[in-house]
């Protein structure tokens, strides 16, 4: 029988500890320092540079219920038994996806996801280390530091994936859209030219007639370079790359303008208090 390797020993010595250990007072400890943790992760997470510039985007959204199913997760630990899986609990994965799908939706990109969730395991060892009572056995303490790990680790895979899927979705619904937006002047400027072409064959030459189709063909260029423009920037919205520039705007006008595109049976629902 071929000697047991030192991983392999190592790793037996891990899932005895996390058998043998009681990880309910690192729960407790956890519940007791809740609101510090979270607001000192709010305060670290406000400061990266992917939140400057936009504070609005700079709050907890669902930290909280990923940090509540964390320790839920420990306060259920009962000794001599393997714990369950901190990505098979059902709180934890949908606390992390739905984190990560509001992050998206904020155009925030894979690599600040993943921060957020690295913050909170930070954050969360802090606590464990400045405010743990001596007396808990240092089993205990380490398994529960390796059970946390090891959700924030998955949770950030769980967040990263369900980001990759609304991307993937969102990008075919805006491509279904755009292509059919983008026919539409195709068409207008394929026409336009093909008229343009058979005035100026045509004697004797209307300038005015060739000019408005010329007219034409320009608008529906103009058109398509809008749509092109809006395309580049949807991509970079996705990547979390979007800069935008603020400036005084009318509101009243922007609300106008975004009613008129709504065809006429979802218009007649539509009630404007301005």
């Amino acid at each position: 029988m071929s000697p047991e390797s030192p991983t392999q020993a190592i790793d037996e010595r891990a899932r005895q500890v996390s058998r043998n250990a009681d990880l309910r007072g690192v729960a407790d400890a956890l519940a007791r320092q809740r609101t510090a943790i979270l607001e000192a992760w709010l305060a670290v997470a406000a400061r990266q540079p992917f939140h400057a510039g936009h504070p609005d985007r700079a709050v907890a959204d669902h930290i909280p219920a990923l940090f509540d199913a964390l320790t839920n997760l420990l306060s259920r630990d009962k000794p001599g038994q393997d714990l369950e899986a901190p990505m098979d609990d059902a709180a934890v994965a949908a606390a992390a996806q739905a984190h990560a799908e509001v992050r998206f939706e904020q155009s925030l990109g894979p690599v600040a996801i993943a921060t957020e969730f690295r913050l909170l395991r930070q954050e969360v060892s802090r606590a464990l280390r400045v405010q743990l009572d001596e007396d808990l056995p240092v089993d205990d303490v380490v398994s529960s530091l390796a059970l946390v790990n090891d959700a924030l680790d998955g949770a950030t895979t769980v967040a990263l994936s369900a980001l990759t899927d609304r991307i993937e979705t969102v990008r075919e619904e805006f491509l279904a859209t755009t292509l059919h937006d983008v026919r539409q002047p195709i068409v207008l400027i394929q026409g336009s030219l093909e008229l343009a072409a058979r005035w100026v064959r045509k004697e004797p030459l209307d300038l005015a007639q060739l000019t408005e189709t010329l007219d034409d063909a320009l608008v529906a260029t103009q058109e398509m370079s809008h749509l092109v423009e809006t395309m580049a920037d949807a991509s970079r919205a996705a990547m979390g790359a979007l800069d935008l520039s603020p400036e005084p705007v009318v509101v009243r006008q922007i609300v106008n303008e975004a009613v008129d595109t709504v065809d006429g049976a979802a218009r007649s629902r539509i009630v404007l208090d301005l």
